[in-house]
């Protein structure tokens, strides 16, 4: 295994790229929650965080997977023409 680590012939980044996914869906999640339920838990001063936490949910965690699955993408690429040789 250090042999394939020190001889570069794989790559670790797709790894890397799919745990930041995972942290990211949780914290971009709490984050949309947090917005949510600070407008929930707070009714007089209606500021919208409810519907920017609504945003936040579907469109964060939206753009978070396909950032994610375009670097992917392109490792998967690289990966099948290293086969192809």
């Amino acid at each position: 295994m250090l042999k394939k680590w020190f001889s570069l012939d794989e790559f670790i980044t797709p790894s890397i790229i799919r745990f930041c996914y995972v942290i990211g869906t949780v914290l971009v999640t709490l984050v949309g929650l947090v917005f949510i339920a600070s407008d929930i838990f707070n009714p007089l001063s209606f500021r919208g965080y409810a519907l920017k936490g609504l945003v936040m949910l579907i469109g964060g965690n939206l753009i978070l997977r396909v950032s994610c699955e375009s670097w992917l993408l392109l490792f998967g690429i690289y990966e099948r023409l290293k086969k192809q040789n």
